[in-house]
């Protein structure tokens, strides 16, 4: 998107009057761009974000304190951009979740209650496996760190193939009632 700005005007040499459509133009244009990602005239949010857009990978310089950045930059799991936070103490990712969910195991069929980037949850028939599959380019690879949590404290183990999540318990088989919840993290 392209916006015309006319920053010479008006011209200290020029009667106003010929200045005039490049004012206008001015005026017309300025509530247009500063509606891009932003709330714009006339509303008591003005000047307020609705988003934030990133056009390209832009790795700030040095800063100093109090002074911050967000920016993206190339990720470490992919040459996508991924967004990063830079103030004096270093450089940090925003947040290395790709996915997360919370569910009851029930052998009628586990229903998520909460989840990110979750596309199902299926225990097999014997109920030695819990197979979750994760949205499509919700990571890249296989390699990924997943951290779980049993509201039994049973430990469990497991395996990935980009999209799918495969834990098995510790115990022969996932009993009734458990609030399981885990995180899938990516650098």
């Amino acid at each position: 998107m392209t916006f015309t700005f006319n920053n010479n005007i008006p011209a200290a040499n020029n009667n106003p009057s010929d200045d005039q459509p490049k004012m206008l133009q001015n005026n017309q244009t300025a509530p247009l761009a500063l509606a891009v990602d932003h709330v714009s005239f006339n509303d008591p949010d003005c000047g307020k974000h609705k988003q934030v857009t990133f056009v390209s990978e832009n790795e700030p310089g040095a800063q100093t304190d109090p002074a911050s950045t967000l920016y993206t930059g190339a990720g470490s799991a992919s040459t996508n951009a991924q967004t990063f936070f830079r103030n004096e103490d270093g450089i940090f990712m925003v947040t290395p979740i790709r996915a997360f969910g919370l569910f009851t195991t029930s052998s009628g069929g586990n229903t998520l209650d909460n989840g990110y980037n979750v596309v199902s949850i299926l225990e097999n028939a014997g109920r030695t496996s819990i197979t979750i599959t994760l949205e499509t380019n919700a990571v890249t690879g296989d390699d990924v760190q997943v951290f779980f949590s049993q509201s039994n404290s049973r430990s469990v183990n497991y395996t990935f193939t980009n999209p799918v999540l495969t834990v098995t318990p510790d115990q022969a088989t996932f009993t009734n009632g458990v609030k399981f919840s885990f995180v899938v993290l990516q650098a």
